[in-house]
């Protein structure tokens, strides 16, 4: 769980039945970005509260994330969606892996992992402050095109 530079809260959780759901939170409430093998799913919840941590790790934080590019075409038909990803966050703060949890379309999955690649985080810090590797789920949204 972190927070992306436009405040929201991200990050992932397993349900019951062990699926694992990344989700944002925004406006009061969290979006579900969907589970492994389901595609473009999004569902509201209203539950859980912007900024609880567990534990005694903090989180990594988003300090920036490069535009995600599409052809226009993509970005039309799936504007405003979201690839869901799980991503290994490095000491330094770069992104390690990333890997499709909520797979949208192949050209797609394919731009959020590579934008996602260059991203860069504020680390996770142990109790100690010291900054510590980190696996968190990032939701990447699909902009709409240039003029629409």
């Amino acid at each position: 769980t972190g927070i992306n530079i436009h405040g929201q809260v991200v990050g992932e959780s397993t349900t019951a039945s062990g699926a694992t759901h990344a989700f944002l939170f925004e406006n009061g409430a969290m979006v579900d970005v969907g589970v492994e093998g389901e595609r473009g799913t999004i569902r509201r919840h209203s539950r859980g509260r912007a900024g609880e941590r567990s534990g005694s790790v903090v989180p990594a934080q988003t300090e920036s994330e490069p535009v995600i590019e599409v052809p226009p075409a993509v970005a039309r038909e799936y504007a405003n969606r979201f690839v869901g990803l799980r991503v290994v966050i490095g000491e330094d703060g770069r992104v390690r892996e990333a890997h499709v949890i909520s797979p949208l379309c192949p050209e797609c999955d394919r731009a959020a992992v590579a934008a996602v690649m260059r991203y860069r985080f504020k680390p996770a810090r142990d109790a100690r402050g010291n900054p510590v590797e980190s696996r968190q789920a990032v939701p990447v949204m699909i902009p709409a095109p240039e003029g629409k």
